[in-house]
């Protein structure tokens, strides 16, 4: 797989250590997959790219801790095997929200919830959080 990515953001604020910086950020993607030659049970499958917007606005609340709005669109990723077409393009819009907290200098806590609005049947479904650490404990 390849993901090619034109990030995008403008800030109102001095710095990222402002603590009142609004971010909005915008990241157009297209993920690409290579050609699979031993797929179950067929000689190969390719797929079409995946295109994806996601939007985020971001706001610090103090020197530690900043917050955002999340949104995802993602359209494509329809397969082919042994050249027919599978009917599986996805596509999904997704809303969420993160909350992040400065543990040190190099270390941050984020939690991320998100929420498939709408989806067709091969899109992304559902709900969940996530925890993740961000940088080196």
């Amino acid at each position: 797989m390849f993901l090619a990515a034109l990030p995008m953001s403008y800030s109102l604020g001095t710095s990222f250590l402002d603590p009142s910086l609004t971010t909005f950020e915008v990241m157009p993607a297209v993920t690409f997959a290579t050609t699979n030659n031993e797929p179950f049970g067929a000689d190969k499958q390719t797929q079409d790219p995946l295109y994806q917007v996601e939007v985020h606005i971001t706001r610090n609340l103090n020197s530690r801790l900043w917050v955002s709005a999340d949104a995802a669109y993602f359209y494509g990723a329809n397969t082919f095997t042994n050249g027919i077409d599978d009917q599986n393009t996805r596509m999904s819009f997704n809303l969420g929200g993160t909350a992040a907290y400065n543990l040190s200098a190099a270390t941050q806590l984020r939690l991320s919830y998100a929420h498939s609005l709408f989806s067709n049947d091969y899109g992304f479904q559902g709900q969940g959080f996530r925890l993740m650490p961000v940088g080196g404990f």
